[in-house]
């Protein structure tokens, strides 16, 4: 009981789980989980340039072949692939979350198991206010 309550006064970011299990699976996701939550969702600020379409931006997943060496994927846009996963999209921000930017979301396989390796970074081409073209025009992509 004296691990319960020291758990407990960490309030919810404690997590308090019996090592008797058959597997620490749970326990580990539950941790997952929780970490998570701390670090929120991926933002992305500034008017964003448009390029057919969509949202300029590239999403690449990094991971770790079993030997070590770093592994580096792009993920299509959702827009680009009929949604076939993984892919990308951005939604709207909320009050929760992000409000008046945009959220990463990427779709992943719901049957193939979660990779414990694998993060993911985004690159999006922003229009600055105030920069023109030559012609005194916005930059194609920006209005």
């Amino acid at each position: 009981m004296r691990l319960a309550s020291f758990v407990q006064a960490f309030g919810r970011n404690g997590v308090y789980q019996t090592i008797c299990a058959d597997s620490f699976a749970p326990a580990l996701q539950r941790i997952a989980e929780e970490i998570g939550k701390q670090l929120g969702p991926k933002c992305i600020e500034g008017a964003l340039v448009q390029k057919n379409g969509r949202p300029d931006c590239s999403v690449i997943d990094h991971t770790f072949t079993q030997e070590g060496t770093p592994v580096d994927t792009v993920v299509p846009a959702c827009a680009d692939n009929n949604n076939a996963p993984p892919c990308w999209q951005l939604n709207d921000g909320n009050a929760m979350a992000c409000t008046g930017q945009k959220v990463l979301a990427v779709m992943r396989d719901m049957n193939a198991p979660p990779q414990s390796d694998l993060n993911s970074s985004v690159s999006c081409s922003i229009c600055i206010p105030g920069v023109v073209g030559p012609d005194g025009m916005p930059l194609p992509g920006c209005t």
